[in-house]
């Protein structure tokens, strides 16, 4: 369960892949689907985040339990510790960018209020069959947070006979549950299951156990080697089906070799890409767009929102306005500016306080 590379510390590529899947997102969000090429851009990289999440909270949650024994620390004051320094990371952004899409009434975001400000978003767009527009990306934070809910007492409480076999059986259960409900669902609901809990475990089951079996053991490199040489073969293969037939239990099949095909993206960068990959992930503008990346993700999809009451308001032409590379280029410094300033006056010093709340109190010598 302990790694050498995992527990060293801050991995540098890792926050260069977060720049990559938030702008995948952003390109899906902002970029009409005529030029997304069949792709499923803005799913794949969302995927990619709840793998990456349940590798590096459950390689969290396995190094404090891997302590317990040597501290004087207990079950109860790590799952405290966890929850108030997830809350800091996370509360405080969330919640003020629902006060503002409210005070300047995005669209929806006075009608789904209850949903958003629950975490529960994610049922409120699968029973309506659409995602709202400027908000619908939040159904994402939504799964976050309830697996927030349920994971780290697994983890901490179980005993270690179990927690093989559950990281296996949640890789299981996810297509299963997607393949049956694509099976009894309306067909506006059916594109939707992947926002539901149970939807999402594959790609979090597959983080988690790439964290438990360790990047550099024997397991986790033969973890790795099915993602690259099986499961990326069988999703490409997927993806050329489902745009030649359209069938739609196939996008439900989809997302369980995409994820498999991530632990050998995010493990190989945990261990370190060398070549010209390597350096771009750890390039420094690269690195941090990745450490802003969670501002980035929140505000991307609500800055459309904003840019358009700015073309109105200036009277800008419809065209020049619209042109796909000039809006692409205007929201993406707009996204990148605002977020910034979010990091370093908002979400910094607030983060900060997680030196109050460590998950291992030091002791005098």
């Amino acid at each position: 369960m302990q790694d050498s590379k995992l527990s060293s510390g801050y991995l540098p590529q890792l926050d260069g892949l977060r720049t990559f899947a938030v702008l995948a997102v952003a390109y899906a969000h902002w970029i009409p689907a005529d030029y997304h090429f069949n792709l499923p851009l803005g799913l794949s990289a969302v995927e990619m985040f709840f793998v990456l999440s349940g590798f590096l909270i459950t390689g969290i949650l396995l190094r404090c339990r891997k302590s317990l024994p040597q501290s004087q620390e207990t079950q109860w004051s790590i799952i405290v510790s966890f929850y108030i320094r997830r809350f800091l990371r996370i509360f405080p952004l969330y919640y003020l960018i629902l006060i503002i899409i409210i005070l300047f009434n995005v669209p929806s975001a006075r009608e789904t209020i209850f949903w958003t400000a629950t975490y529960l978003s994610n049922f409120y767009f699968y029973t309506q069959g659409s995602f709202s527009p400027f908000i619908g990306h939040l159904w994402s934070l939504s799964v976050e947070e309830q697996f927030y809910l349920v994971w780290p007492w697994l983890i901490i409480f179980l005993p270690n006979r179990l927690l093989k076999p559950l990281l296996i059986s949640t890789i299981i259960i996810a297509p299963v549950f997607r393949c049956i409900l694509s099976l009894v669902t309306i067909d506006s609901m059916q594109k939707f299951i992947p926002t539901l809990p149970v939807g999402c475990l594959d790609a979090l089951g597959a983080g988690s156990l790439l964290a438990y079996l360790g990047i550099d053991s024997n397991n986790g490199q033969k973890l790795r080697k099915l993602g690259l040489y099986i499961a990326l073969p069988i999703w490409i293969i997927l993806m050329i089906l489902d745009t030649i037939t359209n069938y739609p239990i196939i996008k439900q099949i989809e997302i369980l070799p995409m994820s498999l095909t991530f632990t050998w993206l995010i493990g190989s960068a945990a261990q370190g890409f060398t070549g010209w990959f390597g350096k771009i992930l750890q390039n420094n503008f690269i690195i941090y767009l990745g450490k802003i990346s969670y501002g980035l993700y929140v505000i991307h999809n609500i800055a459309p929102f904003f840019y358009n009451g700015l073309v109105k308001r200036l009277n800008i032409p419809h065209d020049l306005a619209y042109n796909l590379i000039i809006r692409f280029v205007v929201l993406t410094t707009i996204t990148v500016v605002i977020a910034s300033i979010s990091w370093w006056l908002y979400e910094k010093p607030i983060n900060d306080f997680k030196k109050y709340f460590p998950y291992f109190k030091k002791t005098a010598s």
